[in-house]
């Protein structure tokens, strides 16, 4: 599937004097992808702080609007991919399997052998893509999120 013309997936270097630049456009990007299941601003102000892997998408040369965004983190040899989001006009056209591949990349060169990510059971997309780019379904979890809905657990070896 072709990534829509003039997309762009980097991932954004930490080292900001000010986070609240890329939490806030994260925010944004999140209120236009979930509605009121959004993380917030402040709470996108601790990811930033705190998680080490950010990928992002744009458009051309447009690095004020993101298109999508990924988060990651790693530890002890083992990635986990915490969150994504393809605002709507620029979903199903492969732009949330580049940025998983672009965390893949980054998680490999910090070391990981093995990545893991939950999906909501409701989330098919998601769990095609992952399914797509090489992940397995390994367990049922109940009760996984703050709204006591269900996940499921995948992962890959790299």
């Amino acid at each position: 599937m072709p990534v829509a013309k003039g997309m762009h997936v980097d991932e954004i270097c930490f080292g900001f004097a000010d986070q609240r630049i890329p939490a806030r456009q994260l925010a944004e990007l999140d209120k236009l992808c979930f509605g009121s299941e959004a993380m917030n601003f402040t709470e996108w102000l601790k990811v930033t702080n705190t998680f080490p892997i950010i990928v992002c998408a744009y458009q051309d040369n447009d690095k004020d609007h993101f298109r999508g965004m990924s988060v990651a983190r790693y530890a002890s040899g083992i990635g986990y991919l915490y969150s994504s989001a393809v605002v709507p006009e620029a979903r199903r056209l492969g732009l949330g399997e580049k940025m998983v591949f672009k965390r893949l990349e980054i998680l490999k060169q910090k070391g990981c052998v093995l990545v893991q990510a939950h999906t909501r059971t409701e989330n098919e997309a998601s769990q095609k893509m992952l399914a797509k780019c090489g992940f397995v379904a390994i367990q049922y979890v109940t009760d996984f999120y703050d709204d006591c809905e269900d996940a499921i657990l995948w992962e890959k070896h790299l």
